[in-house]
This record gives C-alpha cells, structure tokens and sequence, in this order.
C-alpha cells in the first residue's frame, strides 16, 4: 500500500502536468524527470508528506518503514533500468540522491504523525 501510494506521489502530479496515462515503468521515469528537469519538488513534497502523516497517525509503529517504502518503488525502476540497460544510467548517485531527497518529507510525515497519534491518544486517556 505504502509503495503505490509514494508511486502516486510522485507520478501524479506527472499525470497533470502531461494528461496522458503511460504504462507505469514510463510514468515513474516521467514522474521522476518531471521533478529532475523542472525542480518542481513542491507538488510530490506535499503528496509524500501528506502520505507519511497518514501512515504515521494509523501506524504509529511502523511509521518509518512505510515511509521508505513509498520510494522503494523509483528505486526498483532505477535497478531494473541500470539492468536493462547500463550505460543509460551514468549518474546513478544523482538519482540516487533524488530519492534521498524525496524521503524525506515522507520521513518527517511519518514521525509528526505517530507524535500526533500519541499526544492525542495521551489526551484522550487523561
């Protein structure tokens, strides 16, 4: 779940942007160049924080895994692609920290919602 979700984060705002729907290994490509060439961070940002505050409210303790799973995905993509084909990825650290990058907000989501979950549940008990 926590995996299609980050696929979406990312590829929706790619979606928007092109409005066409391309099989989902060209649309991950799509969706990463998107925020690569453009520096259009901000949509898939919010997305993946929103995202990571969902994961972290409902599972407070699992809140960290969820969050690196929702880039497990483009980083599937990546490997398969530097398999199929190896002189097409150069700058794989690049890209490598790209993901890096768009981890963490869902990474912070993930941590300000299980905090929430638990001061709320605190508050609700007292």
């Amino acid at each position: 779940m926590a995996a299609l979700v980050g696929f979406l984060a990312v590829a929706l705002p790619a979606i928007l942007r092109i409005g066409w729907v391309a099989p989902s290994f060209l649309l991950s490509r799509e969706g990463v160049s998107h925020i690569v060439e453009n520096l259009q961070f901000l949509p898939s940002c919010f997305l993946l924080l929103v995202a990571g505050l969902f994961f972290g409210a409902t599972h407070p303790r699992r809140a960290w895994g969820l969050a690196f799973f929702m880039v497990v995905p483009f980083l599937a993509a990546m490997a398969l692609d530097i398999v199929m084909s190896p002189k097409s990825h150069n700058l794989w650290p690049l890209e490598l920290l790209v993901y890096c990058i768009l981890l963490l907000p869902a990474l912070i989501g993930a941590f300000l919602g299980s905090v929430l979950r638990k001061r709320t549940r605190r508050n609700t008990r007292a």
